[in-house]
């Protein structure tokens, strides 16, 4: 298993993909787009968002998971960096240390360029 920074001229389909694939298995998404149209175009402007870092995880020649963080000044201390969960999915069928490699990955990537302390910060969604 690899785990590098997404090409979105490469991996694009594939987020699309396995973010839809996520949010069709989440409990509770009424706030989401219904429509995978809708969806892949809300998707699409995020990762278009220049702040915006998606790690992925590829596996046999494919993406099995994935995580984007929001990078940027830490709100109440500028002088901090901040990584900001904004979302993260892995695959039914993805080795099982995937999901846990995209973050961990993400999350290095951005204390590896930025002297600490890295403020990260994650959701917890009851789904």
């Amino acid at each position: 298993m690899i785990i590098r920074e997404a090409d979105f001229s490469i991996d694009g389909e594939e987020i699309l993909d396995g973010v839809s694939d996520f949010v069709s298995r989440m409990g509770w998404h009424e706030w989401m787009p219904e429509d995978r149209d809708q969806l892949d175009e809300v998707v699409l402007k995020m990762l278009n968002h220049p702040a915006i870092e998606v790690t992925v995880a590829e596996h046999e020649g494919r993406l099995v998971a994935g995580a984007g963080f929001v990078v940027g000044p830490f709100h109440w201390n500028p002088e901090m960096m901040s990584a900001e969960e904004l979302f993260w999915w892995g695959a039914p069928d993805a080795p099982a240390l995937a999901a846990r490699g995209v973050l961990r990955g993400a999350i290095d990537s951005v204390k590896d360029r930025y002297p600490e302390p890295v403020v990260v910060t994650m959701k917890r969604m009851e789904t």
